[in-house]
């Protein structure tokens, strides 16, 4: 049976996804970031999960043959095939999904009133969401919160070996919930603060607070549910050696 090695590590994953978001406080405290900023910056994070998702998916079940049971083995160049079809599949869907969100935002809260048919008014909206990415210290911002969607990849997916109990359906699915629920909840933030007071920093920090307290319960809630797919594995496994010795 395979197992998820205990691996010993100096940062876990799930506080490398607080040292990201922290690192937005300090966006908000010395970088004077606005609530469309923070907005922004939270929605660029989807590429992270996207990028990510797609490797998940490449990466699914063991690396090699000899690891598959024997009737997946004799089919791994199909499996192989199937898993290319279905991250090109994410990606396209995802990207789209990524794209028409982003331009609800830069209309919704960037404050740009772009007219359909008129393509300079968009070139102004679209101009003024790139502004913000040189806002002080925004793209390393941005940077760390690759770096601990990155870690938390490499460490719970490939070095915990999830990727062995993972199913490929569940992680098309999952990226799209994860971001719709986070959204619905920071847009909906975003516009309360607009109403109140955009430039209310005390607002702007629980905003985040709260972003962040979302983003652990959902690293935590993927967690538990590799764990449980773990232990299916393990019984179904356990079943079979049972039938096969009787």
């Amino acid at each position: 049976m395979q197992s998820l090695p205990r691996t010993q590590l100096i940062v876990p994953p799930w506080a490398a996804l607080v040292a990201a978001n922290a690192a937005v406080l300090l966006g908000v405290l010395f970088g004077q970031w606005d609530v469309y900023q923070l907005v922004l910056l939270y929605w660029l994070e989807n590429v992270a999960i996207g990028l990510f998702g797609v490797l998940k998916i490449l990466l699914v079940g063991p690396p090699f043959p000899k690891d598959l049971p024997p009737k997946e083995a004799r089919i791994a160049p199909f499996l192989v095939a199937v898993k290319i079809v279905c991250a090109l599949v994410f990606a396209f869907a995802f990207s789209w999904f990524t794209m028409m969100h982003g331009v609800f935002i830069i209309v919704m809260l960037g404050g740009a009133r772009p007219a359909v048919d008129n393509p300079f008014t968009w070139n102004v909206a679209f101009q003024g969401a790139m502004s913000v990415l040189r806002s002080p210290g925004f793209v390393v911002v941005l940077a760390l919160m690759f770096v601990g969607h990155g870690w938390s990849y490499v460490i719970d997916y490939i070095r915990r070996r999830e990727r062995y109990h993972a199913n490929i359906h569940e992680l098309m699915a999952a990226p799209f919930a994860r971001v719709i629920a986070l959204h619905v909840f920071i847009i909906g933030g975003g516009w309360v603060i607009l109403g109140i007071g955009p430039q209310s920093v005390l607002l702007l920090l629980m905003f985040v607070a709260m972003k962040t307290g979302a983003d652990i319960a959902a690293h935590f809630y993927e967690r538990r549910r590799a764990r449980r797919a773990k232990e299916a594995d393990d019984r179904q496994e356990l079943e079979s050696a049972c039938l096969g010795a009787n």
